[in-house]
């Protein structure tokens, strides 16, 4: 069976007083007298007192009876890795080029580009989602012209 709430709370309540009066980090105190004001009213309300959710107090409780003050500073996170970051040199490096993953020049457009990594590295992606990701790289991808070296005049005009 386990302890009683009370005592739980009172233990609790004791040990977030010797940690607010050491500790300096304005987050951490913060979260520290979130705590110590559930354990005198209730979560609902103390949750509401310092304007955060009753799950995310619940929360900060778990962390500090588990890993006391520290575990209340903000956890770091490594975002999440994109489809084409394995690829994104050899992806920017046909732009750059002007050349297909065969070696050849080309002008490339969105849909192309879609393509070729498509049938490259297995990778489907949208055109919105493929635009988003080059401008994030500080590309833009702009329709072939006269002024690509591998459309030239001459060729347009042939194909006229």
């Amino acid at each position: 069976m386990g302890r009683p709430k009370a005592a739980d709370m009172a233990e609790l309540a004791a040990r977030v007083q010797d940690d607010l009066a050491g500790n300096p980090k304005p987050l951490v105190r913060l979260r520290l007298l979130a705590i110590a004001e559930a354990y005198r009213s209730t979560q609902d309300k103390a949750a509401e007192t310092f304007g955060v959710s009753r799950a995310t107090l619940v929360d900060w409780t778990t962390r500090y009876r588990s890993g006391g003050a520290e575990a209340l500073l903000n956890r770091p996170y490594s975002p999440r890795k994109g489809k084409l970051d394995a690829a994104e040199a050899t992806i920017l490096d046909w732009i750059d080029n002007r050349k297909d993953p065969d070696g050849n020049g080309t002008a490339w457009t969105l849909e192309r580009l879609r393509q070729s990594i498509a049938d490259r590295f297995g990778i489907a992606m949208s055109l919105g989602g493929l635009n988003q990701w080059l401008k994030r790289r500080g590309r833009t991808q702009r329709r072939a012209g006269y002024g690509h070296p591998v459309v030239s005049r001459v060729d347009a005009c042939r194909a006229v």
